[in-house]
């Protein structure tokens, strides 16, 4: 039977199964087709930079649906961020550290303590992004809500802020820039899930749409492929 191509290897001859699954004769992988189809469109939300909201109405699926998604793709624009590095480990030349703290919150001095800090390198007009250990959180809370502490590191975040941004046009100066506009889209991130917005971000900015779509969409299929693998690998051992 003829379907769809294959979303492994793009082959479009298959074998129908009892379980409403197909076989592809090339690669003799199985999925089902529906699934397949849904998941394909995600990605392409998610590309698009849909919100979760506006992907459920448009696709009628499941809000919990999408986020599962959308926080897979975040984690493989964290590998291909990490593949990056390694193919250019070696030639970062740019280090700066940076503070983030959402736009809401940057003029209001006692926010100052849940600022995040981020180290930045670069090589050049690719950026790869660290998460800094949360040392703000190590002062005790007394300390952390004391005035003239706040008040301490809200000068020097200010002034931290504006030396960087009135440096020369560098990629990471470009990147703190994206970066503040990125995470305007997004209402109430918790600190614990900010890496995989940061490696977001960073993935679009190194690529242009046309490259993003490409990467994540291998990775992807490579990830679709190993889980499959595995989860042929333990139908096996359970069977007698």
């Amino acid at each position: 039977m003829k379907s769809t191509p294959c979303p492994f290897c793009n082959h479009t001859h298959f074998y129908p199964l009892k379980d409403g699954r197909i076989e592809c004769t090339a690669c003799r992988r199985r999925h089902t087709p529906a699934k397949q189809a849904q998941a394909q469109k995600l990605l392409e939300a998610f590309l698009d930079q849909k919100s979760p909201q506006c992907t459920v109405q448009t696709l009628g699926t499941s809000l919990p649906t999408v986020q599962k998604h959308f926080t897979l793709f975040r984690d493989l624009c964290a590998l291909s961020s990490e593949a990056l590095y390694q193919k250019n480990g070696g030639a970062f030349s740019e280090y700066e550290e940076y503070l983030f703290l959402p736009l809401s919150k940057q003029k209001k001095p006692h926010y100052i303590t849940e600022g995040i800090g981020i180290m930045g390198l670069s090589t050049g007009e690719i950026v790869y992004t660290l998460l800094m250990p949360d040392h703000l959180h190590t002062y005790d809370e007394q300390t952390r809500h004391d005035p003239v502490f706040i008040q301490t590191l809200s000068n020097y975040y200010q002034w931290h802020k504006i030396s960087k941004l009135n440096t020369s046009n560098t990629p990471l100066s470009r990147f703190w820039i994206f970066l503040e506009e990125f995470m305007k889209g997004f209402y109430g991130v918790k600190r614990d899930y900010f890496g995989g917005y940061l490696k977001e971000a960073e993935f679009r900015f190194n690529h242009n749409s046309a490259i993003q779509k490409e990467v994540l969409t291998k990775t992807w299929k490579e990830h679709e492929t190993l889980r499959l693998r595995a989860k042929m690998a333990m139908t096996r051992e359970r069977q007698p």
